[in-house]
């Protein structure tokens, strides 16, 4: 059988977060011999972004890649330390794996959500039949297929609105290919934003994530060195250099302020070259980040005014790091 005719679906999870932890799907140049310079990566997937409650399902088509003739599909698994072609550090679960045909119906893949309300939220993604339709159902997480709203669409994306703050959805996309012939159906979770919080003199906000969880904070772009909640603190993965993904706030409604200030407390473990806490902030939802301050010191509490205030307002947080962690204490919103 040709390998690039196949398809590769598998499902990946883990118990631990590990960002110097990566699992690759690819083949071996040489069939009889085990070596690390005989494996050549298909694609990746880093540790941290598998840190799930229930297993992520993958289909990897195989179409268009110029395997050697006697190449042999493998896993690797990778950390800072270690290459291994099996599992030994826990750090990554695999299971299920089924490899078949590529269907001539296809399913969607690299499924996104580019902007997220409290009330809406729009998808993207990558079709895999040039201008055909799709299907989409979707309903709150764990719905039963049947019970959920359906959609047509003619494109690669779309909105879904009215939705319910606070909620995790679960979607559902076929590719509707021609007459009876329809795909598997892709499946994609978010959750939606939660409602806006007011603050005003009477009304500062204030964070210290004592309750062990986001308390409405939201992580996005980049899949890997993640942020954790934990007694007192989010703190970022220990493993992992470069950027953070972004920690995102909740929506302010600053509107009735004149002016406002941020008052954060976060730790460095450590100060390396290059280590560093971002703040950002923005007054409408579809408007860029800009960047307020750069912090660099070990442990501080700092001060930042926030600018050009509006109904829809957001901070954010990006360290860059270097194999160490950093934790952000607390965060307080409230007038100047």
């Amino acid at each position: 059988t040709n390998l690039n005719t196949l398809e590769v679906g598998f499902s990946l999870s883990s118990a631990i977060s590990d960002s110097s932890c990566v699992l690759s799907l690819g083949y071996l140049t040489n069939d009889s011999v085990f070596e690390e310079v005989d494996f050549v990566p298909v694609t990746s997937f880093r540790n941290s972004y598998l840190l799930t409650d229930s297993p992520v399902r993958y289909e990897i088509s195989l179409e268009g890649i110029d395997f050697p003739a006697d190449a042999r599909l493998a896993f690797r698994l990778e950390n800072q330390y270690h290459s291994y072609y099996v599992n030994q550090r826990k750090c990554v679960f695999i299971d299920d794996i089924l490899i078949r045909p590529i269907p001539d119906c296809r399913k969607p893949f690299d499924i996104e959500a580019v902007a997220i309300t409290g009330t809406s939220a729009t998808l993207r993604w990558q079709p895999t039949v040039a201008d055909a339709p799709c299907r989409i159902e979707y309903g709150p997480a764990g719905f039963v297929q049947g019970t959920g709203t359906i959609l047509v669409c003619s494109s690669n994306s779309v909105t879904l609105h009215p939705l319910m703050e606070s909620t995790e959805y679960e979607v559902h996309i076929q590719t509707l290919c021609g007459g009876t012939d329809t795909s598997e159906a892709a499946i994609f979770h978010f959750q939606t934003n939660c409602p806006a919080i007011v603050v005003d003199e009477q009304h500062p906000y204030f964070e210290d994530f004592a309750d062990s969880t986001f308390a409405c904070w939201q992580q996005r772009d980049g899949h890997f060195n993640g942020w954790q909640p934990d007694i007192g603190r989010l703190f970022s993965d220990y493993f992992g250099n470069g950027p953070t993904r972004r920690l995102q706030s909740p929506t302010f409604d600053l509107s009735s302020l004149q002016t406002a200030t941020c008052i954060f407390s976060y730790q460095l473990s450590a100060v390396n070259l290059g280590t560093e806490l971002n703040i950002y902030y923005r007054n409408a939802d579809t408007s860029p980040w800009t960047l307020l301050k750069t912090c660099t010191e070990i442990t501080a509490s700092d001060t930042v005014i926030l600018p050009y205030l509006s109904d829809n307002y957001q901070i954010s947080f990006i360290a860059n790091k270097q194999s160490n962690e950093i934790s952000i204490f607390s965060v307080q919103i409230e007038a100047a």
